[in-house]
């Protein structure tokens, strides 16, 4: 797919979704059987994007510039949405065992669902801005970056856990909740910057 502007709707029932090329819409409604991916290019959507995979993954990892809140549906298989810029996923779906993965790019900064986030795969949360752990995450290997952390809830990774505060002076700060890892747990904040767990 290489749209123009405007309002887009692909479905493909049987098949894979790919965006080739540079995609710019006021809207974009996505669903197909197969992968939903992105061979090149960029998305710029100024309205609400909707992707959905009934059998497959729903795979957005260009510099994207999502202004609308992100729907991914992957009942069968991973999510993955990244965003140059601001990134809102308004709602998402996997498998048991599907990965998660949603990157926030520049100083922007990453919102999610209230609601828990549970999977038995991996877990990446990137912000660019200051990002607050307010849900639960639990996952195998699980990496939360922000300019600065907030955990609030508990954060349980059955492997490895990053935790990574970028910003300069930031620092990473447990108010409540319980913080737990498996695997190796690494920990990382600038030279003037504070980790603090209970």
């Amino acid at each position: 797919i290489a749209a123009g502007t405007g309002t887009v709707t692909a479905t493909s029932y049987e098949n894979a979704v790919s965006f080739g090329g540079n995609v710019g819409a006021s809207g974009l409604t996505v669903s197909g059987a197969g992968n939903i991916s992105q061979a090149g290019g960029t998305i710029t959507s100024t309205g609400v994007a909707s992707f959905t995979s009934t059998k497959n993954n729903v795979v957005l990892d260009k510099s994207n510039d999502f202004q609308g809140a992100v729907t991914a549906s992957a009942a069968m298989g991973s999510v993955s949405v990244r965003d140059a810029n601001a990134l809102t996923i308004g709602s998402f779906t996997t498998a048991a065992n599907g990965d998660i993965d949603f990157r926030a790019g520049g100083s922007g900064a990453l919102a999610l669902p209230a609601a828990a986030i549970t999977t038995t795969g991996n877990v990446t949360l990137v912000s660019g801005a200051a990002f607050t752990v307010s849900n639960a995450v639990s996952g195998a290997n699980v990496q939360i970056t922000g300019d600065s952390l907030t955990i609030s809830e508990n954060v349980t990774a059955s492997g490895t856990l990053g935790l990574k505060a970028t910003g300069t002076g930031t620092s990473i700060n447990q108010t409540t909740s319980v913080v737990s890892a498996s695997g190796d747990a690494t920990l990382v904040a600038t030279s003037t910057g504070v980790i603090s767990l209970l």
